[in-house]
């Protein structure tokens, strides 16, 4: 892990105090994103019968980011991190009754975000290529497969193979995201005329207005804003799959 503490985490960067030691996740959040890429049923008791996969070294995220009170700060991430629309979304969600069940408290936050968001210009550099403009609806950086409430945005990541998966949603309005939800869901998405991926070790995203506000997401919270630079820690962590896991 990086040499500097990152404070608020459960995951600190000094060596572990016990290198057998595996995180096993008893899935209870909103979106269900996570335990859909380690192959965990949604269920609690069924869940915790289920962890009876191998445990695996998986890669973290480390987001470096602006709060909403300007200050910089830093956590991890194992699933995925992103900007735009979604930190929009996970704000409506966040302050949401769930009662509706993670996908359908999701699918109405994006409705409800998509009434006011309007897409916004940013600027991304990843790795040492140069620095890329786009204007875009969101973007997110994937450690896994799956976020808002089920949507498949990286089809092709993988935990464990020491780079983020970039997927840029361009300059759609909303009635084509709406459109295309059904292929962000199935993960076919990525032939879409407006859509990029990209991948990479080391992603910095940047406001192209010093007054704008791009908010982020980061495993389905809401932390703060662009500036920010999103870093892959190779193999950080073990943890334990499910049984479809090992068949995903």
């Amino acid at each position: 892990m990086p040499s500097t503490p990152v404070e608020g985490t459960g995951l600190e960067p000094a060596a572990p105090l016990v290198p057998a030691a595996a995180l096993h996740i008893i899935p209870t959040g909103t979106g269900g994103d996570l335990r859909r890429t380690l192959g965990l049923p949604a269920e609690t008791r069924a869940a915790i019968g289920a962890l009876r996969g191998e445990v695996r070294a998986v890669d973290v995220g480390h987001l470096r980011f602006t709060t909403s009170a300007g200050h910089e700060a830093a956590a991890y991430f194992l699933n995925v991190a992103s900007l735009g629309l979604s930190g929009l979304v996970d704000k409506i969600v966040n302050e949401s009754n769930k009662a509706l069940g993670g996908r359908l408290t999701f699918l109405l936050g994006v409705a409800r975000g998509g009434l006011t968001y309007r897409n916004q210009r940013v600027r991304l550099t990843l790795d040492q290529a140069p620095p890329l403009e786009r204007t875009v609806n969101c973007v997110a950086v994937a450690n896994a497969r799956f976020y808002g409430g089920g949507m498949q945005i990286a089809p092709n990541a993988d935990m464990a193979d020491g780079a983020l998966d970039v997927v840029l949603v361009g300059d759609m309005g909303a009635l084509e995201v709406v459109r295309g939800l059904g292929r962000i869901y199935a993960g076919r998405h990525l032939d879409l005329p407006k859509i990029e991926s990209l991948r990479g070790r080391r992603l910095l995203a940047e406001p192209t207005a010093p007054d704008q506000v791009v908010l982020l997401d980061m495993d389905g919270e809401q932390p703060g804003r662009l500036p920010a630079t999103m870093t892959v820690v190779p193999r950080a962590l073990r943890l334990g799959f499910g049984l479809e896991g090992l068949r995903a």
